[in-house]
Formats: C-alpha cells, structure tokens, sequence
C-alpha cells in the first residue's frame, strides 16, 4: 500500500505542475538564472589573480641592462633621470668614471648569464619601482652570483635610483 500511495503523490504532484505551467516555468528560469549565476561568479578570477598583470620591463632598465652586458656607459647614462645625473655630478661622477667601471668590470671577466624581470609597482605620486634578478659571473669558470635590484622610475620613465 506504501508504493501506491507514493506513486499517487508522485502523479498528482505531476498533474498539479501541468496545471499550473506557468507559475513552474517561473520557477525553472529563476533556478537556471540562480545556477548561472553562481557557476559564473565562482569561475571570475579572484581579487589575487586579477591583480597579477603581465608586463614588459621599462626602457629605461633594459637599456640599463643592456648598457651593463655591452660595458656601454652612454646607455646606461641616458636611461637616467635628470636628477640622478644631477647628483652624480655633485659628487664628481662623469660618464667617463662609469666608462672606466664598466672597463674594470669587463677586465676581470664579468658576463651576464640571466636578467629576470620580476615585475613592478605603481606608486601614487606616478614613480613607480621594478624589481630584478639578475644572474652574473665573476669569469667564465665562477659560480652564478644572483643580485637583486630595485630601481625607481621618475613619472618620465628614468631611472631615479638602483638598489
């Protein structure tokens, strides 16, 4: 008596949706619209991947770096800010020291085996900092040194300071 009663329920639960069609077709759209819903807020990126950007480094520390590969002090001196040159003729620093720095270095055999360009940040006045590591060798036969560097950038895009 147990599965006719629960067959009966079963129809007359049936019957009761056919007769009231719209008010079920109602309730179907309002599920599918909620399972939608759900499904794509919960596919979105959160807050941590949205914020991760893929970006190119900046001119001015590829030509940096490209000026400290190449031992080229011009390059390195135009990707400067003004201010930066500024202070390093107050101090007595020519591009013809840095030549000379850059000579010594290429002397005892420095290279570049890897410049990685970790990313930057984007500070409220405009600057911004980037950030890199950066794989060298003493000569040839030495042990990989990773540096780690950190420069700021004017609102022109020049090379303000390096850590």
């Amino acid at each position: 008596m147990g599965l006719k009663n629960a067959a009966r329920l079963v129809l007359r639960g049936i019957e009761e949706l056919w007769e009231h069609r719209l008010s079920t077709a109602i309730i179907m759209i309002l599920l599918i619209a909620l399972i939608f819903v759900s499904t794509v807020r919960f596919a979105e990126p959160s807050i941590a991947q949205a914020s991760v950007k893929t970006l190119s480094p900046p001119p001015a520390t590829e030509q940096y770096f490209k000026g400290q590969a190449t031992y080229d002090s011009t390059l390195i001196w135009e990707s400067l800010s003004r201010e930066l040159i500024g202070r390093a003729a107050q101090s007595g620093a020519t591009i013809d020291d840095l030549q000379a720095q850059l000579d010594q270095s290429r002397g005892m055999g420095r290279t570049f085996d890897r410049i990685d360009y970790v990313g930057s940040y984007g500070l409220p006045d405009g600057r911004s900092m980037q950030f890199y590591v950066v794989s060298t060798r003493r000569s040839p036969v030495a042990e990989v040194d990773q540096t780690f560097y950190v420069f700021t950038l004017d609102q022109t895009g020049k090379i303000l300071s390096v850590e």
